[in-house]
């Protein structure tokens, strides 16, 4: 139950490609590398907080 499902599994891998060909293109502007890996990380702790989610709505229901 705490764990990625295979489809958040695969977004993180996919997200992880992102960042790959990103990384690859030749730099426009000087801080559009930090600012990808930014959103890719905050992309990557939404994916990340899901199974906690999962947990805490499966707590509630518990409680009813």
């Amino acid at each position: 139950m705490f764990a990625l499902a295979a489809e958040e599994q695969e977004i993180l891998e996919l997200l992880g490609e992102a960042w790959n060909k990103f990384a690859a293109l030749p730099q426009e502007h000087p801080s559009e590398g930090i600012e990808f890996a930014q959103a890719i990380h905050r992309c990557q702790d939404m994916m990340a907080a899901r199974p906690v989610w999962r947990l805490n709505r499966w707590k509630r229901a518990q409680r009813n």
